[in-house]
């Protein structure tokens, strides 16, 4: 079948090849604009509703000379705590990018570190509200921290 219509197509002229190679692409254009069905919008994730988003962080900075560390208390809040399983702490600093810091079962975490620099350094930390059912909230908002020597 395919040698014959190679045959056929062989024994056309140029004019007749290129006419037949516009009423092919005509057709595939038409057929792939009939085919198309309208765009469906694309539903939002159940799980944004299910798990309560933290809220409000707030960070107090404390230096604890005694022992050379620094410490940094956060504090979130959520409107309810009914699916809540817990949270997950997420920190920027140095290495400069996000890594899971700590996992807690209330709205607040003390975050304790050695740390040595120069002249000043920004933490950055952001809370991830994981559901009894397993599914995972939005983000809570970032919040920095800057850490001054």
């Amino acid at each position: 079948m395919v040698l014959h219509l190679n045959i056929i197509f062989h024994k056309l002229d140029t004019e007749m090849k290129t006419h037949l190679l516009h009423k092919l692409i005509l057709i595939f254009f038409l057929v792939g604009i009939i085919g198309c069905e309208n765009p469906q919008d694309i539903p939002s994730p159940t799980h944004y509703d299910r798990v309560p988003q933290a809220k409000n962080i707030a960070a107090v900075v404390g230096d604890t000379t005694a022992t050379g560390k620094y410490s940094i208390s956060l504090n979130w809040t959520v409107s309810s705590m009914d699916n809540i399983k817990e949270f997950e702490v997420q920190k920027k600093g140095s290495p400069a990018f996000f890594v899971r810091r700590a996992l807690t079962t209330t709205t607040a975490y003390l975050d304790t570190f050695n740390i040595s620099f120069t002249d000043s350094i920004s933490i950055y930390y952001f809370i991830i509200s994981t559901g009894k059912d397993r599914f995972v909230g939005l983000n809570s908002d970032t919040i920095e921290v800057k850490l001054k020597k």
